[in-house]
């Protein structure tokens, strides 16, 4: 494998997608298809934990301040 679960991200061209047949569920139930052989935690960075490690903590808690 050239790139681990800490090297990828799930996104996608929203709003954009939601314009396609397949949608933003369909988009998010696909790349889970691909995962499902991985561990939780693979799973987990791919669908939000490395964005959150690269961009920082996505909570409400923040107020928009780091």
């Amino acid at each position: 494998e050239a790139f681990g679960s800490d090297r990828l991200m799930f996104g996608t061209d929203f709003p954009f997608i939601t314009q396609e047949e397949i949608g933003y569920k369909g988009a998010v139930e696909m790349v889970s298809s691909w995962l499902s052989s991985r561990s939780e935690d693979e799973k987990t960075a791919v669908m939000g934990g490395t964005a959150e490690r690269l961009f920082g903590s996505w909570d409400n808690k923040s107020n928009g301040t780091r």
